[in-house]
């Protein structure tokens, strides 16, 4: 288990590798009060990360070789296909998740 010490330790790791090794380490039922949002913070820092790394994977669909004869619509539409089946989404979410992500991608630095 993590050294609930240096819990405050958290709030200074950048969302990644050690930080996911330390919050794996954490048994959250066991930490007190002040403990307990430190570790939902980090939490909450980790679950952006993924979140974020998420956006810029479906946003890569769209630039798959094999969609390169495809006009702007197909490309989203395959793109959104692909998506759907291997994150198990509907059609719907797919389009609007892949929506977002192109979304980000192209207004955000």
């Amino acid at each position: 288990m993590f050294d609930t010490d240096s819990l405050a330790e958290l709030d200074s790791l950048e969302p990644g590798i050690l930080l996911a090794a330390a919050l794996d380490r954490i048994d959250i039922a066991a930490l007190q009060g002040a403990d307990r949002i430190v570790a939902l913070r980090a939490l909450d820092r980790m679950t952006s990360h993924y979140e974020a790394a998420r956006s810029l994977a479906l946003a890569a669909l769209t630039e798959d070789e094999e969609f390169a004869d495809l006009d702007s619509v197909e490309v989203h539409d395959a793109a959104a296909a692909e998506a759907r089946i291997a994150l198990r989404l509907t059609r719907r979410s797919a389009g609007a998740d892949l929506d977002d992500a192109l979304d980000l991608r192209d207004r955000l630095p």
